[in-house]
């Protein structure tokens, strides 16, 4: 006789936490998947397999959502998160706003993905690289920071990005906010200087042979 209070279908337990690795997936591949009646599908297969166990012990609704995971058009998803790492290794070239943006969704989103691919390399480097950034970039919304993002509008664009990390960077290793707030202050009173050195030509350029 079959055990199994007839009721109608409820939530399974935590069902958040179960479908979390699907979530992450289809957000990268199928943004605009119904996640609401994915949920409910789970809910109700929850229900009709309360109970029953596959071989190594495990609940039986961890196959099925293993089959919906590994449906979730995988060989899309390696190719986005090889596009992602690719991006973290020169997201210094960006704005820096996109950069902790970037650096948060690597490790959101496109980390546990590479993880749930067994792209264990790609997933341990997006991880580095993403932190790394979040780390470089926690001093570019200071005062200090932004006077100096600000102030290398003056410097030529060529150049202006190498400069601007080089001087966040070193803002990083300055734990005190007097010594951020004078680095900050003698780097613009080098800027004139600066910004007139990259521009000027090189010895010989120009010249007629």
């Amino acid at each position: 006789m079959n055990s199994r209070p007839r009721i109608q279908p409820q939530p399974a337990a935590c069902p958040d936490d179960a479908l979390a690795g699907l979530r992450a997936i289809l957000r990268v591949t199928r943004p605009d998947a119904d996640v609401e009646l994915i949920r409910r599908a789970y809910d109700v297969a929850a229900y009709w397999h309360w109970g029953q166990a596959r071989r190594s012990g495990d609940p039986y609704i961890t196959h099925p959502l293993a089959v919906a995971t590994i449906l979730a058009d995988s060989r899309v998803l390696a190719i986005k998160v090889a596009d992602r790492l690719h991006n973290m290794r020169t997201v210094q070239f960006i704005a820096h706003a996109k950069q902790v943006r970037k650096a948060r969704e690597s490790l959101d989103i496109f980390a546990p993905v590479a993880s749930q691919l067994s792209m264990d390399m790609i997933e341990a480097e997006l991880e580095t690289l993403a932190y790394a950034t979040m780390k470089r970039n926690r001093h570019a919304r200071s005062v200090s920071g932004r006077f100096l993002i600000a102030i290398t509008a003056l410097l030529p664009v060529a150049t202006r990005i190498r400069w601007c990390e080089e001087w966040l960077g070193e803002l990083h290793t300055l734990p005190a906010r007097r010594d951020r707030a004078s680095f900050a202050m003698h780097a613009v009173l080098g800027i004139p200087r600066l910004a007139f050195t990259v521009r000027k030509p090189a010895p010989g350029h120009g010249r007629a042979g």
